[in-house]
């Protein structure tokens, strides 16, 4: 049974390292490097700004080698202790330090990242530095050479910046917790993309639940929710109120987070991006996005409460002749049959690599809106 828990900064280890190293507490001895995967071109490195963390440029040799690495000290006190009596969530990510960096900087950047476990250990008292194993290197989904990639955007060039994640240890800790949470999820979403699209799908939509959630937009009236979700059957009841009062009762569990989800892409629907496909291949922006949220959603609870994936032209990679500046944003054809399902052109308003665009600006409008703290100083 372990001690009452003595814990001076709450939330996530990542962001508790950075604060403790703001607040001016020593290092404990120990600078670890962990490296950071992906099937990306990131360049650049980050030396300053990061607090505790700084950022190298991995050099790799090949396609399955380290792009990045984070090295960072350790200035948790090690003699903090939780209390084992209850359990308790509040700071949990499932992710490890490195990997909560890493997921935020595959949201910031909008390319897969994930970190593998410390492979150097240096104890700065002029003893050679540990080498380790990676023990956690993750699995690479590389796109074959001869397939299209479902997710384009995430293949091209990116620029190492931390713009987004500078702001990290001025949040809240539960606003921290939130946002790690939801990077992880984004992450997790694009770093199977090519291999399951289907569930690329749902992590996706996941963060977006965790980030909408976790900002607890108003409720409306469980009457006027189901009059948004469904305008047919409240037309079919409207003239009985009090039998229309008890079905929207009956449904206000599950319409509630339907309506929270599209309250909040409605408040974070990003502008359209800068390159696009010609006029008729691309979404009327935004005026298309709300019913194309409303069936995502409905995909989502089929998939999730019945088994049903998305219908598979979703999870294709995108039409994209030779020349155009980005890919088609709709999926093309009146209906598509396949594999014994059939869905019509309605119920597939948009691809997977469309969607991403919108998820991840979406998080990342969220991202600059959270409630930061006076900035703490640094230590001289």
């Amino acid at each position: 049974m372990g001690a009452l828990m003595n814990f001076s900064i709450q939330g996530p280890a990542s962001y508790r390292n950075w604060r403790a190293f703001l607040d001016r507490a020593p290092g404990r001895g120990a600078v670890f490097e962990v490296p950071i995967y992906s099937d990306a071109t990131v360049v650049g490195a980050i030396s300053e700004g990061a607090g505790p963390y700084s950022i190298l440029n991995g050099i790799p040799a090949g396609p399955t080698d380290a792009k990045l690495v984070l090295r960072f000290g350790v200035h948790l006190d090690p003699t903090e202790t939780r209390d084992m009596t209850s359990t308790d969530t509040a700071g949990y990510t499932g992710a490890h330090l490195g990997d909560e960096i890493a997921a935020l900087l595959s949201l910031e950047l909008g390319v897969r990242l994930m970190a593998g476990d410390s492979t150097r250990m240096e104890h700065g008292d002029g003893a050679p530095p540990v080498i380790l194993g990676d023990s956690r290197r993750p699995a690479m989904f590389l796109v074959p050479a001869n397939k299209r990639s479902i997710v384009p955007r995430a293949l091209t060039e990116s620029r190492l910046k931390i713009d987004h994640l500078s702001t990290l240890p001025r949040l809240a800790p539960e606003d921290a917790t939130a946002l790690i949470r939801a990077a992880r999820s984004y992450r997790d979403g694009m770093w199977i993309a090519e291999v399951e699209p289907e569930l690329s799908w749902l992590l996706l939509i996941s963060a977006l639940e965790v980030a909408s959630t976790h900002q607890q937009i108003e409720q409306h009236d469980a009457v006027d929710i189901l009059r948004r979700s469904k305008p047919k059957l409240v037309k079919r009841y409207e003239n009985n109120p009090e039998l229309l009062r008890d079905v929207a009762n009956e449904l206000a569990r599950e319409l509630r987070a339907t309506a929270r989800f599209l309250e909040f892409m409605n408040r974070h629907i990003p502008s359209p991006p800068t390159d696009r496909p010609p006029v008729e291949f691309q979404l009327s922006w935004p005026a298309d996005l709300f019913d194309c949220m409303k069936t995502i959603y409905h995909h989502r609870s089929e998939a999730l409460h019945e088994g049903i994936p998305f219908p598979p032209p979703m999870c294709l990679p995108p039409y994209e002749p030779s020349g155009w500046a980005a890919p088609s944003e709709k999926i093309l054809g009146l209906a598509a049959a396949t594999m014994g399902g059939v869905w019509l052109k309605e119920e597939m308003p948009l691809s997977l690599h469309i969607f991403e665009y919108i998820a991840r600006n979406a998080l990342l409008k969220w991202w600059s809106g959270l409630s930061i703290k006076e900035r703490p100083q640094a230590p001289d």
